[in-house]
C-alpha cells in the first residue's frame, strides 16, 4: 500500500530542501503508521482500542501519530508557503516604494478598490468620462488619511503570513521547537531503526551483508566496520539537520514576536524582518 502522509515540497530553495531532508527522516515511522486495515478491521479496532493484525500499536496510537503527521507534513508547508510569501511582499515594498509606507498604503488601497470593488460611497467618483454606453465612468478617491489606510497597510498585508488574518492553520513564529521535538528528535536518530540494528536485535539473526557500489560499477561487500562508520557519520549529519531545523522554527518564533511589535512608521524595523526571513529562506542546507 502507498503511502499518503507526507509529500516533498514541490521547491528547489534551501527552506523547502532542509524541510525535505526532515521529512525525508520520518520516512520509516510514515511507514510504520500508515493505515493498512480494511474497513471492518478499523472500525472494530476503534471500538475496543486494540491493535490491527500485523501491528503492535494500539488504534488510538496508530491515529493519532497519523494525525500529528498528516498536521506536521501541512505544517512545513505552511512555514515555507509564508516565508517565501513575506519575503516576496517584503522585496517589493523596498524595491517599488523604496520603503515609504505610507505611499505603500495609499497605492495598495487604489489597488485593491479597483480589484475588488467597495461597498462604500465615498470610495468612488466619477472620472467626468462616459463608457461606451453613455453611462458616467466611476474611479477610487484617493485618501491617505489613518482610518482609510488601516487595512492596507504594510502591517496589515504581512498578517497574512503570521496569523493568516484569524484564518486556521502554520505560518511564521505560531510553533516552535518544542511542538515538533518527538519528531525531531527521530529525524535526529533515525539510524536507530537502521535495518542493520533491528536485524542485529531479533533472536537468532545473522550478520547482515550490506553492499556498496564500486568505482567500476561492481557491488561490493559492506564490512561491519565500515557500515558502522557509515551510521555513525549519519548520526553526525541528523543531529546537525535537526539542529539547523529547531534553530529555523527559533528564527520564526523571533520574527513573529518582532512582526508583533512593529512600529506604524519605522522603516527600519521591516528592514530587520525581512532579514530575519531570507535567513529562514536561505537557511545552510545540511549535507546529505
Amino acid at each position: 500500500m502507498s503511502s499518503d502522509i507526507l509529500h516533498p515540497l514541490p521547491a528547489d530553495d534551501r527552506l523547502a530542501q532542509l524541510f525535505n531532508l526532515y521529512l525525508k527522516g520520518l520516512s520509516t515511522i510514515e511507514i510504520i503508521f500508515t493505515p493498512r486495515e480494511t474497513m471492518r478491521e478499523c472500525r472494530q479496532a476503534f471500538d475496543t482500542n486494540q491493535s490491527t493484525p500485523g501491528s503492535k500499536h494500539s488504534m488510538a496510537r496508530q491515529a493519532k501519530v497519523f494525525y500529528e503527521l498528516t498536521v506536521l507534513n501541512n505544517a512545513l508547508r505552511g512555514i515555507h508557503r509564508s516565508v517565501v510569501g513575506a519575503v516576496a511582499l517584503l522585496d517589493d515594498f523596498f524595491t517599488t516604494y523604496q520603503g515609504d509606507l505610507q505611499h505603500y498604503a495609499v497605492q495598495n488601497r487604489l489597488r485593491s478598490l479597483e480589484k475588488y470593488g467597495s461597498d462604500e460611497d465615498d470610495d468612488w467618483q466619477e472620472t467626468g468620462e462616459l463608457d461606451e454606453e453613455g453611462n458616467p465612468q466611476w474611479q477610487a478617491v484617493y485618501k491617505d488619511d489613518p482610518a482609510s489606510l488601516t487595512y492596507y497597510t504594510l502591517h496589515h498585508e504581512l498578517g497574512a503570513f503570521f496569523h493568516g488574518h484569524e484564518t486556521r492553520g502554520e505560518y511564521i513564529g505560531t510553533s516552535g521547537p518544542e511542538d515538533f521535538a518527538a519528531y525531531t528528535q527521530a529525524v535526529a536518530t533515525q539510524t536507530d531503526v537502521s535495518l542493520r540494528k533491528m536485524l542485529g536485535r531479533s533472536p537468532g539473526s545473522t550478520e547482515l551483508t550490506v553492499y556498496q557500489q564500486g568505482e567500476n560499477g561492481e557491488m561490493q561487500p559492506l564490512s561491519l566496520a565500515d557500515q558502522i562508520e557509515d551510521e555513525l557519520n549519519e548520526d553526525i549529519e541528523n543531529a546537525r539537520l535537526a539542529d539547523t531545523f529547531n534553530s529555523v522554527l527559533t528564527l520564526g518564533v523571533g520574527a513573529a514576536q518582532l512582526y508583533e511589535r512593529l512600529p506604524a512608521d519605522r522603516v527600519d524595523d521591516y528592514r530587520t524582518l525581512l532579514g530575519m526571513l531570507r535567513l529562514m529562506l536561505d537557511v545552510v542546507r545540511p549535507n546529505t
